[in-house]
């Protein structure tokens, strides 16, 4: 490793940070130095490491870090494997362009979208998600460059001066930073409901950055020139920022769609009255977009002291409320498909037939309407709808109808199904079940009667061949005799 960059990375910080960041975050990590060299051992048991290498070799992780370590353009870059339960990627931290650290990081995915990629994952003790993992990866390379850019500032102070509690307390720092940024990065996958996880968010970020208040508002008013509180945090000993309750005037720095950060003696006269009003010494207030239209305000507030807002204290704000617009974007997307399966089952229970729709990859059972549930409940209740109904349908289509004969019940069933792309991209099947037992005993009739009327209509054809035949044949006459004339 290069000699400069041999004196900055310290191997137990490293370490220290892998363990705790891999165990927060679910994934598989290793670091390695500027030449390529491991700095650590690949997070994780024994067990789960060999499955690991079982599917994705170092030979590949390590060509993939030399390439990223080469470029000009990538910083990290994630790569496919042949499990799709299972990502790998690097993440390089560059000085002036050269390489100082690589992160080569595994990920096993708990939400993988077939039934056999989450029985893959279901094996490993750490797991992960799609959207968890791509945070991870931002600010794994986000505090490893902090920690970087620390150590190479003060070097120089630290050989000549012994200074070394100067790096040290900005490299604790940048750890608090990952810690707290973890914390509130695992609420992603949370299924609590979302005023309990603003207020975690609320809560995690308030006390990192030592706020005295923080809260989450919404617009309305005729005007829109009121604002109501969906959640509020106040630190301990502090009071809450509003003195009633309902819907309050909206303040000044509330027009803006853009970050406001206002450091103490910063603010201009603009914004100056509503924050002496406030009591406010300084503020950041961040826009929460979902779907590029303003969701929410996200307030941090100060007030018992002044306050200088950093660099990285905006970033970390900046982070929280990125997580808080995924969760709500995920949960807008989860009300919609709630909304439209609500409609969906409003229409199938109108349908004259027994309708269900089932997911392919999974087998589940998403809807069944009012008539399917009562006619065949056993059936519904076990799970074997597609075992009675489906198990005659050809691969090859998509769609289709078909006649099913149920020999325990003595019925005639005719399925029409139909393969659809559903609204979060699973592959589904429509079917509609109808009992045409009355028609196919109907039609039996009829053909019984065709058939009988046929066989009756032949076999009289039959007789009137034979007497045509009878009139061509000579009929023998016998004599008649004479009457004697006496």
């Amino acid at each position: 490793m290069d000699g400069i960059y041999n004196r900055i990375i310290e191997k137990d910080v490293i370490k220290k940070l892998q363990d705790k960041f891999c165990l927060m975050a679910g994934i598989y990590a290793m670091c390695l130095d500027s030449e390529g060299e491991p700095l650590s051992e690949l997070s994780g048991e024994k067990e789960d490491v060999e499955r690991l290498m079982n599917v994705v070799s170092k030979e590949q992780m390590h060509s993939l870090c030399s390439r990223v370590g080469k470029s000009s353009l990538e910083e990290q870059a994630v790569e496919d494997t042949e499990n799709e339960a299972l990502k790998y990627a690097a993440v390089c931290i560059k000085e002036q362009g050269r390489p100082v650290i690589t992160w080569l990081v595994c990920a096993v995915f708990s939400d993988a979208p077939t039934e056999e990629g989450r029985a893959f994952a279901a094996a490993f003790a750490y797991q992960t998600t799609l959207a968890r993992f791509t945070t991870a990866l931002d600010l794994l390379r986000e505090i490893s460059q902090q920690i970087v850019c620390h150590k190479l500032s003060t070097q120089d102070v630290q050989l000549q001066d012994g200074q070394g509690q100067y790096y040290k307390a900005g490299t604790e720092a940048a750890f608090r930073r990952m810690e707290a940024a973890t914390e509130v990065m695992q609420l992603l996958d949370s299924e609590a409901p979302i005023e309990e996880v603003m207020k975690v968010i609320l809560n995690d970020t308030g006390t990192f950055l030592r706020l005295d208040n923080a809260y989450l508002c919404t617009v309305c008013g005729e005007n829109q020139d009121r604002i109501a509180v969906t959640a509020e945090w106040c630190a301990k000993g502090a009071v809450s920022s509003f003195d009633q309750a309902g819907c309050q005037p909206r303040p000044a720095y509330l027009y803006r769609e853009k970050p406001l950060v206002i450091s103490s003696g910063t603010c201009g006269e603009e914004l100056e009255k509503d924050l002496k009003k406030s009591g406010l010494t300084a503020l950041a207030v961040m826009p929460v977009k979902v779907e590029d239209k303003i969701s929410l305000y996200a307030c941090f507030e100060v007030r018992k002291r002044s306050h200088t807002w950093d660099l990285e204290e905006v970033k970390f704000l900046n982070d929280a409320v990125r997580v808080l617009q995924s969760i709500l974007t995920r949960r807008m997307h989860q009300d919609v498909q709630r909304d439209s399966n609500a409609i969906l089952e409003e229409i199938l229970d109108h349908v004259g037939s027994a309708v269900y729709l089932r997911d392919k990859e999974t087998g589940k059972i998403l809807f069944a309407n009012g008539r399917l549930r009562s006619a065949f409940p056993e059936e519904l209740e076990q799970n074997v709808l597609a075992d009675i109904f489906e198990s005659s349908i050809p691969k090859e289509k998509d769609s289709g109808n078909l006649e099913i004969y149920r020999e325990d019940r003595c019925c005639w069933y005719e399925l029409f199904y139909k393969e659809l792309t559903w609204a979060d991209s699973r592959k589904v099947l429509l079917c509609s079940i109808c009992d045409i037992t009355e028609k196919k005993m109907y039609q039996q009739e009829q053909e019984k009667q065709q058939k009988q009327d046929k066989q009756e209509k032949q076999e009289t054809q039959e007789k009137q061949d034979d007497t045509e035949r009878g009139v061509e044949k000579p009929v023998p006459r016998t004599r008649s005799k004479k009457k004697q004339v006496k």
